[in-house]
């Protein structure tokens, strides 16, 4: 997909108007999970195969993600409670014989409690500067809520991770608990690593269209989990997405998630040693929040 974003105040060499061509990949496979091609895999030479690069963290995640489901129960449940004696609802048949008596309350009415449906769309920066802590938490993190998913009727997910190849933004939509099994987690997040540079919301705009909107019946949450700062350059259409473009380009993102009565919120991940760059409070403006990976 083609996404366009506003020019840049300074061209830089570039185009006025910067145009990246996306890949955007909707069915994730175990051929693609071991592709040469694919940009989010890591190539073990010494033993000539593709690595298990996440396997650790995936099994991690999902024996947390038990123990979070189990906890969360709860939302599955519905509370009835029937409130007797009223003057208007349904007659209440053992209160007939009162009304020989002047008795006008014999009316009860039934009030249903339940959890409203909650969609997470978790966005992932799968760039190179993750790797290490930051990636193996976010790992843990995402497999763990997506097995909780698995395990309460009213929770859905999406997982979708975003990097770059040699010349375009790449964005993968791994899991989607409304089609696919928790199996395809166990069976193809292990083998994925991060690599390439930050394309960040030019990716959100290549998918767009498959964020879930609230509605009366559901709330909708997207979930930033990122710790680079936006840098990505096309050479094929010479076009440049850094710290001038890139703030401009996520805050009309957020708006456009907003209007879909989407609720935000995005973290930056980092060591003991990091700080939230401004650019990233920039870009998520209020939502923007500083977890310490440690």
């Amino acid at each position: 997909k083609r996404v366009e974003i506003e020019g840049d105040k300074y061209n830089y060499g570039g185009t006025i108007l910067p145009k990246f061509d996306v890949i955007t990949v909707k069915n994730f496979t175990p051929s693609l999970a071991k592709s040469s091609m694919f940009p989010m895999n890591y190539y073990d030479y010494w033993k000539d195969e593709v690595s298990l690069y996440s396997e650790q963290s995936v099994n991690e995640g999902i024996r947390l993600g038990r123990i979070l489901g189990n906890k969360l129960q709860v939302r599955s449940e519905e509370r009835n409670t029937i409130y007797n004696r009223q003057r208007s609802g349904r007659i209440d048949k053992r209160m007939i014989a009162s009304l020989g008596f002047g008795n006008e309350n014999v009316f009860s009415h039934l009030e249903i409690d339940k959890f409203k449906k909650v969609n997470l769309h978790i966005s992932v920066d799968a760039s190179g500067s993750m790797a290490g802590g930051a990636w193996n938490k976010a790992m843990i993190n995402v497999v763990a809520l997506a097995k909780a998913c698995d395990m309460i009727p009213n929770l859905e997910i999406q997982i979708s991770f975003r990097t770059t190849t040699q010349d375009n933004p790449y964005v993968l939509l791994a899991y989607d608990s409304n089609k696919d099994k928790f199996s395809k987690v166990k069976q193809l997040f292990p083998y994925l690593s991060p690599n390439g540079t930050t394309p960040e919301s030019i990716c959100y705009e290549a998918i767009m269209d498959e964020f879930i909107e609230s509605n009366n019946d559901r709330d909708s949450y997207f979930i930033n989990i990122s710790d680079g700062q936006p840098n990505f350059r096309q050479q094929s259409t010479n076009s440049y997405y850094y710290y001038d473009n890139a703030p401009r380009h996520c805050k009309k993102m957020m708006r456009t998630m907003e209007s879909k009565g989407i609720q935000i919120m995005s973290y930056f991940v980092s060591s003991n040693y990091g700080e939230m760059p401004e650019v990233f409070t920039q870009m998520y403006g209020k939502y923007a929040t500083h977890i310490n990976i440690d």
